[in-house]
């Protein structure tokens, strides 16, 4: 890794925000072979489980078979979380890396995978705070005072800020993937300092997209949950997890280019 001097370094606007999608298109054939199967993965672990995404159908659930455990539906996406780690660093290896594809690494579990599990759970958290910070402003008695009142919005308002600043971190994602050494918090805060926007902006779009699959997704599953079989049922999921895991692919795509830009200088790949 070079580069790892304190300079900040200037984030190119229009690369944060479609950069992403350029690499996808230049993916090869392997890289989709990738999604193809994990995407399967995934679908095996939730049709077995009972906790395929039309299940939260009601129409869907009394026709055909749904679990109800909780600690299975808990196991089920735990383990399809881990599967979702593995595929991303797969992806890094294999679609920006340009690694040779080889089954046995690529679907045996590595301690890459469990970092990337560990920095995704870190990030997690720091949403959770943000949830505990909005029910604490919900279930607040206002204060008669105003400076306290005042006081009590700034202290609780750092709960919302900290997800978003932790999007400065989000080229460890890249890092752990390539299996190289982790830079500082400090380093890495200093070197995307005045860059937040930037980096704001292309998560912004990729949230767009999820969005905009999971909402027709959702529609579907609600107009449809009574009238198609096991068997379409499961082909649709397939579908849905094969689109799941193009958005881990942006994701991952999105952190490569910031880590390349920070530490691969050449801001032209």
């Amino acid at each position: 890794m070079t580069n790892q001097d304190n300079t900040a370094i200037k984030f190119p606007a229009f690369k944060m925000l479609v950069g992403y999608l350029d690499l996808l298109l230049k993916a090869n054939r392997q890289a989709w072979l990738l999604c193809a199967v994990f995407a399967g993965i995934e679908t095996i672990v939730l049709a077995l489980s009972g906790n395929m995404f039309i299940c939260s159908n009601q129409a869907y659930r009394e026709a055909h078979y749904c679990s109800t455990n909780f600690i299975v539906f808990v196991i089920s996406h735990l383990l399809n979380i881990f599967v979702n780690c593995m595929f991303a660093r797969n992806w890094v290896e294999i679609a920006l890396n340009k690694e040779k594809l080889k089954w046995k690494s690529a679907l045996i579990p590595s301690k890459k995978d469990f970092k990337l599990l560990g920095l995704l759970g870190l990030y997690i958290l720091t949403l959770v705070l943000a949830l505990i910070c909005m029910y604490v402003l919900y279930v607040r008695v206002p204060n008669p005072n105003w400076k306290i009142e005042i006081a009590f919005f700034a202290f609780v308002s750092i709960g919302f800020i900290v997800p978003i600043l932790a999007l400065k971190f989000s080229s460890y994602a890249a890092t752990i993937a390539l299996g190289e050494k982790m830079v500082s918090p400090i380093l890495l805060w200093q070197k995307t300092a005045g860059n937040l926007m930037a980096i704001l902006g292309g998560t912004t779009m990729i949230m767009l997209i999820y969005l905009l699959i999971m909402s027709q997704t959702l529609q579907f599953s609600m107009e449809a949950g009574g009238v198609i079989s096991f068997v379409q049922t499961v082909v649709i999921e397939y579908i849905i997890n094969f689109f799941k895991m193009i958005i881990i692919a942006l994701i991952m795509n999105f952190c490569y280019i910031q880590h390349k830009i920070l530490f691969g200088g050449n801001n032209n790949e």
